[in-house]
């Protein structure tokens, strides 16, 4: 009988001891399990949100990069146009300056056409001038007697 009694007292002492821990450590991992099972699924539909972002910024800095490239071919464009304008505008610039140097000198041409220079013309004229001026005295002073 005592063999029985040891028996029975081992067998509970391992169904006690033993498996309870055993069974406390089998809820803890079924605990842990389900909280692993969570968090694996947070994270992949994270990943699965982060993958669908990261296609629209891969798709939206393609068009950025187009636009980038349109919006310099523009600027290129304009800076052709406002260079031939301002070559133009520096053209017609020269042109109207000559014309207008061409009229001036025109204008100072008939103008000094136009002047008398009498230092000239009494350098000339200075036989005459004095004739006359005395021819003049005379007749004043004979029409005042």
């Amino acid at each position: 009988e005592v063999d029985i009694q040891d028996l029975k007292k081992k067998v509970e002492h391992l169904e006690y001891d033993r498996i309870q821990g055993i069974e406390k450590d089998i809820n803890q991992l079924k605990i842990d399990f389900t909280e692993n099972n969570v968090l694996t699924k947070q994270m992949v539909d994270t990943n699965e949100k982060l993958s669908s972002t990261m296609s629209v910024m891969q798709t939206t800095m393609v068009e950025l990069a187009q636009s980038v490239k349109d919006s310099n071919k523009i600027s290129s464009e304009l800076t052709k146009t406002v260079e031939g304008l301002n070559n133009k505008i520096t053209q017609v610039d020269k042109t109207t300056n000559d014309r207008f140097q061409i009229m001036e000198n025109k204008i100072d041409d008939i103008d000094d056409k136009s002047k008398i220079d009498i230092v000239a013309w009494l350098k000339n004229n200075w036989f005459g001038t004095v004739m006359g001026i005395g021819a003049i005295v005379y007749a004043v002073s004979q029409f005042i007697k």
